[in-house]
């Protein structure tokens, strides 16, 4: 292989392993979300269920504030298990792909450059070290307002016996609506860690109005 050819593979391949070395710091990196959402639950239905949910994930009540009526949850967060495997078999094959490059530029090493391989496990050592940490909840659950129903006739509708005859036909022609949707009765704004969110949104149901 001409040295050419070497240089350039050289080059692509620590490309590589500067992309990975920013994706492992990005494992560990903060990703708290605010979102808001609404349900079909009372507000006490579902402050109960937040209650009895965040209880069964070992959180604790941290603070109360009863003027916003926000209610802080604390918990520790415990690293994946399959994340760090993950995290450490790509920088298993990047280290490898490395140390090839390096036998064909520099082969008086020899197969040493395989040593390499010994600092594959840092990588989920890092993530496991950094990912376990204490993580806050906070979210307020307020009441919707009822709003009026379209479909309901207003008092100021003509009743039939006023209606002109052609009008009542047409109106009777017009097929009858589908039913209206559930309505939503509490609305959760919630700011937490974004696996935290998706794990509430798999136990309870929710219409999601916004995030951040």
């Amino acid at each position: 292989m001409d040295q050419t050819t070497v240089i350039s593979t050289f080059f692509l391949t620590l490309l590589m392993l500067i992309g990975l070395f920013f994706f492992i710091r990005a494992s560990v990196k903060d990703r708290t979300e605010v979102l808001r959402v609404g349900s079909e639950q009372e507000v006490d239905a579902l402050l109960e269920a937040l209650q009895a949910y965040f209880s069964d994930r070992a959180y604790a009540v941290k603070a109360l504030d009863r003027d916003r009526d926000v209610v802080t949850w604390e918990g520790f967060v415990r690293p994946s298990l399959p994340l760090a495997l993950l995290l450490s078999f790509l920088a298993t094959i990047g280290l490898f792909c490395l140390s090839l490059v390096l036998l064909l530029a520099v082969p008086a090493v020899g197969p040493s450059w395989f040593a390499l391989l010994l600092f594959a496990p840092a990588a989920g050592s890092f993530y496991w070290q950094r990912a376990g940490r204490l993580e806050e909840v906070s979210y307020r659950v307020s009441q919707i307002e009822a709003q009026p129903d379209p479909n309901q006739a207003s008092p100021d509708q003509a009743s039939p016996d006023q209606a002109d005859p052609d009008q009542a036909k047409q109106n009777l022609a017009v097929p009858t609506p589908a039913a209206p949707a559930k309505r939503l009765r509490s609305m959760l704004s919630i700011s937490a860690h974004r696996d935290e969110i998706l794990a509430l949104q798999g136990v309870l149901t929710f219409q999601e109005l916004g995030s951040s």
